[in-house]
């Protein structure tokens, strides 16, 4: 366990979600007892309690990000009007390379920060020429997720909270047989956070959370991917970061707090990453010169934030509104085994071929 102190009820729990996969870990405290700790959270979910953001890590399957800040009326319009914004509307509205959109932020002063999931390989130039003529482009870097490794966080542990910073870097490009089943467990986790992994192996849910209509047509109720493939890719993945950790956001939070973006210095990641866990950022941003991060905290939080990045060469920015976007599984053709520009609608057919689907009858 990545801390000394002990977990001393739900909240501690809550914390450390973002650092431990709670369907391997222990967490040092009995099974029965973690399970009541998962069984609550999921409850207070159910609730509107709590929201949940799955803190995904793409880097060690080779998906990168590419990044710039643009004025574009359209856009700011869609942003602010749509509920909710999707990549439909993306694509009505010319985005280049819509279905690749991971995040959209509209800053206060209407420019847009919008970063696109860039599998290693792919090339930018539609999207980087598209930035270039409304704004500024940021480059190419990497989403890392951010974990709270210590329950209840004090500034003085920012140097420790760092640590897992270096431990993300580390992680090596997986070499796996098949990247369509990692890539499918990513997106609906990120879309069903903590649903059972049984029942986000159905074939009919995967389809449904992204909304893909002709592969709806295609299944048998009862195809789901073989359980071993999806325990095995799961363990992998989770050893790896890349899948299992969870930040809580409090919709009290969310309707007090202040909307803040920071961006810093690439030479500082590492200390401003120790920062951003302190004060509960999903995830960091790492570009080629600029890291950033977006998160909304009390007003009293804000200012010790704001104070304490100055220190390490941050500046402090406001935004309206943030939306996300899945990972686009369905971009990618596991036969041809690469990315695609355009939507695979055989991934079913596929699958089957490659006998990475059971019927239950």
């Amino acid at each position: 366990m990545p801390t000394s102190h002990r977990i001393q009820g739900i909240e501690d729990f809550a914390t450390l979600i973002s650092c431990l996969d709670y369907r391997i870990d222990s967490f040092g405290i009995a099974r029965p007892n973690k399970h009541t700790y998962v069984n609550r959270l999921r409850t207070r979910v159910a609730r509107g309690e709590y929201g949940v953001v799955h803190l995904s890590y793409l880097r060690p399957l080779g998906i990168g990000l590419a990044a710039g800040i643009v004025r574009d009326k359209s856009l700011a319009r869609a942003v602010m009007l749509q509920q909710p914004l999707d990549n439909k509307i993306l694509e009505r509205i010319d985005v280049p390379m819509p279905h690749m959109a991971w995040n959209i932020i509209l800053l206060d002063d209407q420019r847009i920060f919008i970063s696109w999931y860039m599998p290693v390989g792919f090339s930018d130039r539609r999207i980087r020429e598209w930035v270039e003529e409304r704004g500024e482009w940021l480059g190419r870097g990497w989403k890392l997720p951010v974990h709270t490794c210590l329950p209840r966080p004090t500034p003085d542990d920012i140097p420790e909270l760092a640590k897992r910073f270096h431990e993300l870097i580390a992680q090596p490009l997986l070499r796996l047989r098949a990247p369509i089943i990692a890539y499918i467990l990513v997106a609906l986790l990120d879309k069903y956070p903590l649903a059972p992994l049984r029942e986000i192996a159905s074939l009919s849910m995967i389809a449904a959370a992204r909304d893909l209509d002709a592969w709806l047509q295609k299944l048998g109720v009862s195809e789901r991917l073989r359980w071993r493939f999806v325990l095995r890719y799961y363990k992998n993945l989770s050893t790896h970061y890349a899948v299992g950790r969870y930040r809580l956001v409090y919709p009290a939070q969310i309707r007090r707090g202040l909307p803040i973006i920071v961006a810093g210095p690439v030479e500082e990641a590492s200390r401003l990453y120790g920062l951003f866990a302190l004060y509960g950022a999903a995830h960091m941003i790492m570009l080629e010169r600029r890291v950033f991060t977006a998160l909304r905290l009390p007003p009293e939080d804000a200012a010790k934030l704001v104070s304490l990045a100055s220190r390490m060469g941050g500046e402090i920015h406001s935004y309206k509104k943030v939306y996300l976007f899945p990972l686009p599984f369905e971009y990618y053709d596991p036969l041809e085994n690469r990315w695609m520009e355009e939507r695979v609608d055989k991934i079913p057919d596929a699958l089957r071929k490659l006998r990475y689907v059971i019927s239950h009858t």
